[in-house]
């Protein structure tokens, strides 16, 4: 593992810009497909158009969540664009496009909240390098300075970027359903099968759902954590967040609950493709801790995927490597453990340089750090 307060990996992609690249739409610059040079093609999902490539696209990826244009734009801010870029082989790229405070008609991109890169057809066989860069040709072409993402865990999904914009930053825990209940249990940590036994004991009920019905157990537990940890404003969601997410992801999230004396005291909302599921966002109630409702509650999921055919269970990382959080997923899942790592693109050197200049150097793109000027002029990273 790097040292996180040193690292920054920089990568300069390959400049090539062709005179005969087609431009079009040039009042929306960050459309502007380079077809007949690259082979890559800008949607904007504000674009019903092309939304309905974008989702045809998406669709061919297995219905990876965080490939949805949904996840772009409920994290978006005033200002932002959402894209994907593809490729006639089929790849699909989900950026946001944020304007650069203090940079005047500069972007830098980044990818949706939870997982992201280039990613391949289902099926799909290849390395593809020539995808990142005609990448690098398109945001250079449309002044965009940096790229960062944070990577899908499995990397046969996506397209392999160049190793030296790679970062390790961490861990994210996998749990593979494996053959049965027993089996998972036996892969566990023995704390995990001594706590699912305390809540059968104690008499939790787990079920999994599809529907949204019942969704306010779900929201009442959410935000009680979430006050309980004094979480700030970007971990706070409306109702409106959610029901986004049941209208435009339909099909491809479900609903954990534990029950204790009737009474919901662990949820989680898990988003799901066709081959992984992950674990997006929960809680549990504090007075049903002694209970231990939501380990039985991660047993329930696990074999709902079982049961659909779906293969692992992404349970992520904590919020600092090593923390009790990420203490906490291992013991679910031991022999689960993959990297995580984040895509950090330098794609205009001089500019980064210049922007970058006098900031600390432990987040990227280093100007919106808490030093940066992005993050004072732009008021948030």
């Amino acid at each position: 593992m790097q040292d996180m307060t040193h690292v920054r990996s920089r990568v300069l992609l390959e400049k090539q810009v062709d005179a005969d690249a087609r431009v079009d739409a040039p009042h929306l610059p960050w459309r502007s497909p380079i077809a007949t040079t690259t082979g890559l093609r800008s949607l904007d999902a504000a674009m019903p158009s092309d939304r309905a490539v974008w989702l045809r696209r998406w669709r061919a990826t297995g219905r990876e969540p965080f490939a949805h244009p949904v996840l772009g734009e409920l994290f978006a801010d005033e200002g932002d664009r959402v894209v994907a870029i593809i490729s006639d082989a089929g790849v699909l790229l989900p950026l946001r496009l944020r304007p650069i405070p203090g940079a005047l008609g500069m972007l830098d991109a980044t990818g949706p909240y939870g997982f992201g890169g280039a990613y391949r057809p289902q099926g799909s066989a290849g390395r593809q390098p020539e995808f990142w860069t005609a990448f690098a040709t398109w945001a250079q072409r449309h002044q965009v300075v940096t790229a960062f993402a944070r990577m899908h865990p499995f990397a046969d999904d996506v397209v392999a970027p160049p190793t030296a914009a790679l970062v390790d930053r961490s861990v994210t825990v996998v749990r593979s359903v494996l053959a049965d209940d027993d089996a998972v249990l036996a892969d566990a940590d023995r704390k995990v099968r001594k706590n699912v036994r305390r809540a059968v004991a104690d008499g939790v009920q787990v079920h999994v759902t599809t529907s949204a019905d019942g969704f306010e157990d779900f929201a009442r537990i959410y935000a009680s954590t979430m006050e309980r940890r004094e979480a700030g404003a970007a971990y706070r969601f409306d109702d409106a967040f959610f029901e986004r997410i049941h209208r435009e992801l339909d099909g491809s999230f479900a609903y954990a609950y534990a029950t204790l004396d009737g009474v919901v005291v662990s949820a989680e909302l898990v988003l799901h493709s066709d081959r992984h599921a992950y674990s997006f966002l929960g809680g549990t109630d504090a007075a049903a801790y002694a209970s231990r409702p939501n380990e039985l509650l991660k047993l329930a999921v696990v074999r709902w995927c079982r049961e659909r055919g779906i293969a692992d269970y992404v349970l992520g990382g904590g919020a600092a490597p090593g923390d009790g959080i990420e203490r906490y997923k291992r013991a679910f899942a031991p022999a689960g453990v993959r990297p995580f790592r984040t895509l950090e693109l330098v794609l205009d050197p001089d500019e980064e340089a210049r922007l970058s200049h006098g900031c600390a150097q432990g987040s990227f793109p280093a100007y919106r750090g808490a030093t940066g000027a992005a993050a004072v002029l732009g008021g948030r990273a």
